[in-house]
């Protein structure tokens, strides 16, 4: 017996408006995945890093720029040829692990291979180039600008948000994805997050915010979508991929990382986040933890 057909898409006139979000002037709600307390995101601003735990050597994740892994949330390094992406369990939603013996790929490696086989062709040589449509929005070749940042991508949709709703939990053909997306790029921007905020199916990248894609980035001085300060009234605004890179991540991603000095001559640029979205400039980190932003 055939199985019953999905339940028709809603009507576009009777879909809901679009409400662009206003920038929260209070610290948003601690997220579901919570890393451990040693996996801290918020070091001293002025502080010198002159650990070798964080210079990227063990990997860190694509998604969250942290390094831990624990039984519940291994950090998983993606087997395909010539991929450096690794994620948490969490991070990434990857609901369980594959065996020993069997390799694990990043969505952006298992859609390539996919295509390459689907059209008769050999296994790709090497990882697809993908463009972020969230960091391309007013910053045309920002993506080719990460590239070498080992940053985990989601397929992603320009589709309104109810509509791919919909398609997500009918489980349709992956036909509606139409594009990609860094997964911290779509975890940070309010306007975009995910059809299927479990699965994390779908960003959504077709209802982003105009004036947010206006928004001067206080690290690379480009416009395009960033999040602000979170202390009231403050204006400095931040790429999420810069965020991640400069303030969380391993420091062999920082832009000032040198690899011919390492350790104690390398300093972060003053800033601190400590979930996805919560970002403090370097003016108002320092008075984080005495003051309530």
């Amino acid at each position: 017996m055939d199985a019953p057909a999905a339940p028709p898409p809603p009507d576009s006139s009777q879909l809901a408006p679009t409400v662009v979000k206003a920038e929260p002037e209070t610290a948003p709600p601690a997220p579901a995945h919570t890393p451990p307390e040693e996996a801290h995101l918020c070091p001293p601003c002025d502080a010198s890093d002159s650990s070798d735990d964080d210079d990227g050597s063990n990997g860190a994740c694509g998604v969250c720029g942290l390094s831990y892994s624990e039984e519940d949330d291994a950090l998983l390094f993606c087997d395909g040829p010539g991929c450096s992406v690794a994620v948490h369990q969490q991070c990434y939603a990857v609901k369980d692990l594959p065996p020993d013996d069997q390799p694990w790929f990043c969505e952006s490696c298992a859609v390539a291979a996919a295509d390459s086989q689907e059209k008769g062709l050999p296994p790709p040589a090497g990882p697809t180039q993908r463009t972020c449509a969230i960091c391309e929005h007013n910053n045309e070749g920002a993506s080719a600008a990460v590239a070498h940042l080992p940053l985990a991508f989601k397929r992603a949709t320009t589709m309104p948000r109810a509509q791919a709703q919909w398609r997500a939990s009918a489980g349709a053909d992956a036909s509606w994805l139409d594009g990609w997306a860094h997964v911290c790029c779509a975890t940070w921007i309010d306007e975009a997050q995910f059809a299927d905020e479990t699965r994390l199916i779908g960003a959504l990248v077709g209802e982003l915010s105009e004036p947010r894609g206006k928004l001067k980035c206080e690290l690379c001085g480009k416009k395009g979508q960033a999040v602000q300060c979170r202390r009231k009234k403050c204006t400095a605004a931040f790429h999420p991929v810069c965020a991640l890179r400069e303030f969380v991540g391993p420091k062999t991603w920082a832009a000032g990382y040198d690899p011919e000095h390492p350790g104690a001559a390398f300093v972060r640029v003053p800033g601190a986040s400590r979930s996805a979205g919560d970002v403090l400039c370097g003016r108002h980190c320092g008075v984080a933890n005495r003051k309530k932003a």
